[in-house]
């Protein structure tokens, strides 16, 4: 029998491979042999295997109280999983959004009369957000510019009245229609212009043809006779006489290469606009081959030799708008060179919710004559302005006027130097102050339009005033536009939903939903916690394991 329990070291092995151990305080007690009436010690061999039988048992108890334990935990983790399957069937669920949308109501009223009017009728007309036809008015007025109009700050500070312009909506919306009917007066004037165009071709081949046969026949007497200086003079006013080379006009363009879009912008004198109901060519663009489209946004002059022969282009002014679904907008504001280069903070974005949906099949109410013969009016103004003047129209401010602006430009640097937003958006925001002035000066071309007034006049404070709000109206839809990690966040989140809804079952471990749709577990997570947001799902976490209860509804939802 041992007083106490003992402990016992391995020190080796001895003779005939038998373990020498060493056994510390205390020492089992003498046993007693009452059959010869002699004490003796416990041997080796029996103390191994009484200290075995006491480990054995030891471990069996532990083993016991550990199984104890993990059932106690599992029952617990039951239970909470059933009251958690109990309060998910009373939380309602909050339809997750189909698209990023920014629902603000569109500043029309910064707009004046006549073009409040055209918005207001045809948002009725195509029942979509008004804020659409304001972005579409928008560029309607910076294509018809052409570059022509500048607005000065100050001396060291002036910009060029263009607008790149991304609006971005679902398919089956309207957004063919929509740009028809804006783009419909700058067609007919192009149309207008080419007419003239191949007119005229004829006259002036025949008139080069001459002229050409003319100075043949002087080279050919002068040979001959060999009065050569005479001959070299009049050749050399003939030849200043030969009529220009003339292009076909061109307004708009829709697919291009790089190089074919630097060509075309050369032929045209450098004024060019980029418009379409899809971004077209403009997915495809390589970052190292939008060097145009990044000088002419300023209006810097231009050089290149990548398309075979040199083009250079003086004071280019380019004009993007484009009415694209969501997916192909975010391709382009996605791509991480253009976003390096500045291409993509160029850019005003639009993500205007849906209102009510357009009749059955699609159709329209009539757009109004009055806003139609409105359109067209203003779009003849507006051409027959830009084109009156090569050197162009500066436009200056009130004293005082920019007073307001001031706050928003200390606005956009504050953001720009906010590390908490993306690069991109950081970009963004190094040009919104400048953009704004474009936006003002929009505005202002539109109410001397309205108002018969000459476009030098100086922009007024209300003028300001009505272009800071385009600016913060598009601010918000921008900033939402270059969030791509939330963009990226709702289409996991749906992406869920409808593994969720194929699987069918009540419980999913958080593992194997990322497994199942190969993504990363950081980019699973924030996902389903939009999802527990709105009420999908709740995550239960047992030590480092996550499992999604499922809220019985959706199952039933549409």
């Amino acid at each position: 029998m041992l007083d106490s329990e003992p402990e016992w070291k391995f020190k080796g092995v001895g003779p005939n491979r038998i373990p020498i151990i060493e056994q510390d305080p205390p020492i089992p007690a003498p046993l007693v042999n009452y059959n010869h009436g002699s004490s003796f010690s416990l041997s080796q061999t029996d103390a191994i295997k009484v200290n075995l039988a006491q480990h054995n048992e030891e471990k069996a108890l532990r083993q016991a109280e550990k199984e104890r334990l993990t059932f106690a935990l599992e029952d617990q983790e039951n239970l909470d999983k059933s009251r958690w399957h109990a309060w998910i069937k009373t939380v309602q669920i909050f339809p997750l959004a189909q698209r990023q949308v920014v629902d603000f109501l569109a500043p029309i009223e910064a707009l004046p009369g006549r073009a409040r009017k055209w918005v207001e009728d045809l948002s009725k007309a195509f029942a979509v957000h008004p804020g659409i036809l304001v972005a579409l008015l928008l560029g309607f007025v910076s294509i018809l510019l052409r570059g022509q109009f500048k607005v000065m700050r100050h001396k060291n500070h002036t910009e060029l009245v263009t607008l790149y312009l991304l609006i971005m909506m679902l398919s089956g919306k309207m957004k063919s229609p929509l740009m028809e009917e804006v783009l419909r007066p700058i067609m007919a004037i192009e149309k207008r212009l080419q007419g003239s165009f191949f007119e005229n071709k004829e006259l002036l081949e025949t008139t080069e043809r001459l002229i050409k046969k003319r100075i043949r026949t002087l080279e050919n007497a002068a040979a001959k006779e060999g009065d050569l200086e005479v001959a070299a003079q009049e050749i050399l006013e003939l030849q200043k006489s030969i009529p220009a080379k003339q292009y076909l006009p061109v307004l708009l363009t829709f697919k291009f290469t790089p190089e074919g879009l630097e060509k075309e912008a050369a032929k045209q004198n450098g004024k060019i606009a980029i418009a379409a109901a899809e971004l077209g060519s403009l997915k495809k663009i390589p970052a190292n081959r939008d060097d145009f489209l990044l000088q002419a946004y300023g209006g810097e002059s231009f050089s290149s030799t990548k398309a075979g022969e040199p083009v250079r282009i003086e004071n280019p002014s380019v004009t993007i708008l484009i009415a694209t679904q969501d997916g192909t907008a975010v391709k382009l504001l996605s791509e991480e060179a253009l976003q390096d280069d500045g291409l993509v903070a160029r850019f005003l974005c639009l993500l205007p919710p849906e209102l009510y949906s357009p009749a059955v099949g699609g159709g329209t109410s009539e757009v109004p004559t009055s806003s139609t013969k409105w359109l067209e009016e203003t779009a003849n103004k507006l051409f027959e302005a830009s084109s009156a003047t090569d050197e162009g129209i500066m436009l200056h401010f009130e004293d005082q006027a920019l007073q307001g602006w001031h706050g928003l430009e200390a606005h956009a640097k504050a953001e720009a130097a906010n590390d908490v937003n993306p690069p991109v958006l950081q970009a963004f925001y190094r040009k919104l102050a400048g953009t704004c002035l474009r936006l003002i000066a929009i505005i202002h071309i539109l109410r001397c339009c309205e108002n018969g007034e000459p476009y030098e006049t100086l922009i007024t404070k209300e003028s300001v005033s009505a272009g800071m709000q385009l600016a913060w109206f598009f601010e918000q839809h921008t900033k939402v536009a270059l969030n791509l990690k939330a963009k990226d966040k709702l289409d996991r989140a749906h992406a869920i939903l409808e593994y969720l809804v194929e699987r069918g079952e009540y419980e999913v471990n958080v593992r194997e939903i990322y497994r199942a749709k190969h993504w990363k577990r950081e980019e699973t997570l924030p996902a389903l916690k939009l999802l527990q947001a709105h009420g999908y799902m709740v995550i239960y976490k047992s030590g480092a394991s996550r499992t999604c209860i499922i809220n019985p509804h959706l199952f039933h939802m549409a």
